[in-house]
Order: C-alpha cells, then structure tokens, then sequence
C-alpha cells in the first residue's frame, strides 16, 4: 500500500511539475508579446524638435495668394507612400549652410495647377522641409522640421503646392506647413497644427474650398 501511494505521489508531483512548466512558459511569452506590443507602439511615436525660427517664413494669408504664387509650378492632390528617405545636402557651399529633408515618393492623383512636366496619374518624388531620426534602441523616433511643418503621414491624402529645385532635380514642398493639407482631417498631427495656428487652419479651409 505504501509502495502505491509513493508512486501514486511520483505521478501527481510529475504532472504538477509539467503544469507549471507549461503555464511558466505561457506566461513568459504572454510577457513577450506585451512588451513587444508596447515597443511596436512606442516606436511609431514621433517626438518634433523646433530646429528653426519661423520668423522667415512667409505668412499667406489667402488661398488665392498661394495659388497664384509664381514660385509655385505644381499643385497635386496625392496619396503619399510609405517609401521616404532623408537626405542631408550641402544648401549653399561659400557659408556651409546644410539642409536636412525627407525624399518621399507621392502618387499623383490628379493635378490642379500644372507646369507641363507631370500629368497624372503617375508617381513622383517630393521633398519634404523635415527630418526624421530613429532613436535607435529607444522607441520612437524624432523629427527635425524645417518651420511648423509635419511630415506628411503614408497612405493619406494631401493637397502639396511644389516648386520645382535644379539644384535637387525634384519639387519641394513650397511655403514650410503652408504647402501641404491633409484631405478628410485624418492625419492627427496636422489637426494640431491647425489648432495651434489660426492662419495655417483659415488658410486650409480655404484651399480646401477652393480644390472641393
């Protein structure tokens, strides 16, 4: 009798040992997928850096104004792609000025003020005044605008006014923040923006009234 209460004994202690490795080793992953969940979230963050005054930039007032500004050589309505790279270039070489940008790639839908180069549809590539850094091991990354401007978010539509650069051999996003406007209030950042500059949220309603 004693002897099948041992081995009885020997077999609860066995299965309860395999219990705990079990739920020890659900556990453990259940930890991993929720650390992973919040890195995967944290590292979508995006912390600005003011790099500049915004003194020198030129405040517009109406849409018109900016339609019909001769710098600007294009205006698109685009769905921005996932496909952005920063560049740093020499701006003017006799004073060492350097510029920080994003080349992002934007899918023409439809041209609303054009130069004769681009028809849509078709996808180009833009220069956006901003900059973004990975931090690396910490989560998230940093962004070094140019102005107020907000990098333009994958997958949204905008309104971009571009001026054609000889130097880049690409159009840049012309006016800082004013030469972009997100359509259907989705990007979250621009909504920001605009609530913190009542120029910048007058002058897209107008645009966008104007573009409707």
């Amino acid at each position: 009798m004693r002897i099948g209460k041992m081995e009885e004994n020997g077999e609860g202690m066995t299965i309860g040992i395999g219990k705990m490795r079990t739920l020890f080793a659900f556990s453990t992953i259940s930890v991993c997928l929720m650390i992973a969940a919040w890195y995967m979230d944290a590292d979508r963050k995006i912390t600005v850096r003011e790099s500049g005054s915004t003194a020198w930039v030129i405040p517009y007032a109406h849409a018109e104004d900016l339609i019909h500004e001769p710098a600007v050589h294009l205006i698109v309505k685009a769905t921005v792609t996932s496909h952005t790279l920063p560049r740093i270039y020499e701006a003017d070489a006799r004073i060492g000025i350097v510029r920080r940008v994003m080349f992002t790639d934007i899918h023409v839908d439809q041209v609303l003020k054009s130069d004769a180069k681009i028809a849509a549809p078709t996808t180009i590539t833009i220069v956006e005044p901003t900059y973004i850094e990975d931090n690396g091991f910490k989560p998230g990354k940093t962004e070094y605008p140019s102005g107020s401007y907000r990098k333009a978010e994958a997958g949204l539509k905008y309104i971009f006014f571009l001026a054609w650069s000889d130097k880049l051999q690409s159009y840049e996003v012309y006016a800082r923040h004013q030469g972009k406007f997100n359509l259907g209030g989705t990007d979250l950042r621009e909504r920001e923006l605009e609530a913190m500059l009542e120029n910048y949220r007058s002058l897209k309603a107008e645009v966008l009234q104007s573009f409707r």
